[in-house]
């Protein structure tokens, strides 16, 4: 009879101690301090939360993770970061202390600041905003693609120098950029001056009074016009890359774009300048060939002054590669001589609509091969 009642009194005691942790939410972890579980009133197990007085005041957060050792780690780094904080800022007021103490950018700043006036949330703490709110917001002002991602890029850092006195993380820090529908970009058709044109900017350069680097501009000009090269290849050319011997002479040069080096050879014209240039300098054999690293402002003052296009080092250049397409030079000893590795399907691509379509006299040439003996016979049936 003891033994029945003693049953029934721990069956009683079980009972209640079962009702009583369905009605504890939290329930502390033993050697942590300050570290809790949350638990359900059925009794399953949820996140870990901190909950500690600090300063006077008892904070209560989750931790957002059901690992204890995680848990662990997180809550000494959020103690921390509560321990140290400064107190509160709206962000309106972490718009205007990151002006104040930055120095660059203030006009996109004060632009910042001044769209922050119609946020809703601008004078709540910036601890209670999160990414969705800034989201629909920046989504609210309707600006284009380039001002929408400035104002993001602005807001962004405007939050992350409040981290960590004012915030543990950036609510922006895992949010994109919009993405811009970039225009589709139309090659525009080369416009090579003529050989005349060509020879006459070259004079008139070098024929400039009052000017200290008039002879040396005109030699690069005439250079680029001559080699069909680009700037960047003309400057980067040294006098030991120039082989005047030898059974075919060459120029060796490395090309900016794809850092390798390419030659091409020396023909009669082209050889005829260098001499001069290689004679007139005492003929080197190392040193840069050309002085002067970019021309521009010579042909531009050269072509107002005849009353030509507006053009560029990149037109002697293709005036140059027109003019070897024009004498029948095969369009993949072209592409070889101007560093490319495709082929010539971009000199074609690029050069046959010009020699195609504004040359009258190379159609006609092209016609002219077509001879009556080249005829097919007609084929008598049987």
């Amino acid at each position: 009879m003891q033994r029945i009642k003693a049953t029934s009194k721990a069956k009683s005691t079980s009972d209640y101690s079962t009702a009583k942790h369905r009605k504890e939410q939290f329930k502390k972890v033993k050697g942590v301090s300050s570290l809790y579980r949350y638990y359900s009133r059925s009794g399953k197990a949820g996140s870990y939360y901190l909950i500690a007085r600090i300063d006077g005041v008892l904070k209560k957060e989750c931790l957002e993770t059901g690992d204890l050792d995680f848990a662990k780690k997180k809550i000494l780094d959020r103690k921390k970061w509560l321990k140290g904080k400064r107190g509160e800022r709206t962000l309106m007021q972490l718009a205007c202390d990151f002006k104040e103490a930055t120095t660059k950018n203030q006009k996109h700043s004060i632009w910042v600041i001044n769209h922050l006036k119609k946020c809703p949330f601008a004078n709540q703490s910036v601890q209670k905003i999160s990414k969705d709110e800034i989201a629909r917001f920046i989504k609210s002002l309707e600006l284009k693609n380039r001002s929408n991602n400035l104002f993001f890029e602005r807001l962004k850092a405007v939050l992350d120098w409040g981290v960590p006195d004012f915030l543990q993380e950036n609510p922006m820090s895992e949010a994109k950029y919009r993405k811009q529908i970039r225009k589709k970009v139309v090659r525009e058709k080369p416009t090579a001056p003529t050989i005349g044109e060509f020879r006459a900017v070259v004079d008139c350069i070098r024929n400039q009074k009052f000017s200290d680097t008039a002879k040396a501009s005109a030699d690069l000009v005439e250079y680029l016009g001559l080699a069909g090269q680009g700037v960047a290849e003309a400057n980067s050319l040294d006098w030991s890359h120039v082989d005047f011997s030898g059974r075919m002479p060459n120029i060796s040069v490395q090309r900016k774009k794809t850092k390798q080096y390419y030659s091409f050879p020396i023909y009669h014209d082209l050889m005829v300048f260098l001499r001069g240039i290689h004679t007139r300098l005492g003929e080197p054999k190392l040193g840069k060939v050309f002085e002067i690293a970019n021309p521009k402002k010579a042909i531009d003052t050269a072509c107002r002054k005849l009353n030509l296009k507006h053009y560029t080092a990149r037109n002697f250049r293709q005036m140059a590669i027109i003019g070897q397409l024009r004498s029948g030079i095969n369009p993949k000893t072209i592409a070889k001589w101007q560093g490319h590795q495709d082929g010539g399907v971009l000199i074609m691509k690029v050069y046959s609509e010009v020699i195609s379509e504004n040359d009258v006299d190379h159609e006609i040439n092209e016609m002219n091969k077509l001879k009556p003996n080249n005829q097919l016979d007609e084929v008598v049936p049987t």
